[in-house]
């Protein structure tokens, strides 16, 4: 099966400053992008079909900022 993130995303390990982030008292890890030429709304769908599969068991994911006002609107 191909992944429907192919393509939009890649995994990299590196290190980092020793730091646990927490939002709602779970741990937390901010991905941020600056992609263009792509409709949000067509980023979000692709995200959501895919992004739960890439993930291990007992972790989530939650889309922000634009994304969230997108959907208020």
């Amino acid at each position: 099966m191909v992944n429907i993130l192919d393509g939009l995303i890649t995994f990299e390990l590196s290190s980092s400053i020793a730091s646990v982030n927490r939002f709602d008292r779970e741990r937390k890890v901010m991905v941020t992008s600056n992609i263009s030429k792509i409709p949000l709304d067509s980023l979000v769908k692709h995200v959501d079909q895919g992004g739960s599969d890439i993930l291990p068991e007992g972790h989530n994911y939650r889309l922000t900022e634009d994304v969230e006002r997108m959907q208020n609107t």
